[in-house]
């Protein structure tokens, strides 16, 4: 009996630990991609601000950019979205904001939050920002189980193979 409490207290603590990261919710977010104008080398950022629907007021959103990848300057471009009651998903847009053949990497920051570093050679094409990462915590239940067994010394019954019926 020892064994099988054990066996689940450790699968437990593998599993909340493994979920945590995952399940922990920011203040803000910010989703960022980009895409370059046709014919030039102007950069679009666009994306989306998520808040919870409890909080009301303007947040400026502002977009920020480096040319080595480690100093980052300010565009001194900027966006206000306005928060309301019952929304939580603001989309925006910095069009034609940037060129990109002097900036290397983009990124926005505003109202708590600041969102993934956005590298040139990414416009044109939207990367999702990590929707399975909860889906991937559920495949690895099966190794939990298998290490939580292991602990608690309980073994399945081998099939017979040399069976004749």
């Amino acid at each position: 009996m020892r064994k099988a409490i054990f066996a689940a207290l450790l699968g437990s603590a593998l599993v909340i630990g493994a979920a945590a990261p995952a399940l922990a919710e920011a203040d803000a977010q910010l989703n960022v991609w980009c895409s370059i104008d046709t014919g030039s080398t102007l950069v679009d950022l666009q994306g989306t601000y998520v808040r919870d629907n409890t909080t009301t007021g303007p947040v400026v959103l502002t977009l920020w950019a480096s040319s080595d990848g480690t100093t980052w300057q300010s565009t001194g471009k900027t966006q206000t979205v306005w928060l309301v009651l019952g929304q939580n998903i603001y989309p925006f847009k910095f069009g034609g904001a940037l060129d990109a053949s002097v900036w290397m990497d983009f990124r926005v920051s505003g109202g708590s939050a600041l969102s993934r570093v956005v590298s040139r050679d990414e416009c044109g094409f939207r990367v999702p920002e990590a929707p399975a990462t909860p889906l991937l915590l559920i495949g690895a239940l099966p190794a939990f189980g298998l290490v939580a067994m292991k602990a608690a010394g309980i073994r399945l019954p081998l099939p017979n193979r040399n069976r004749i019926a």
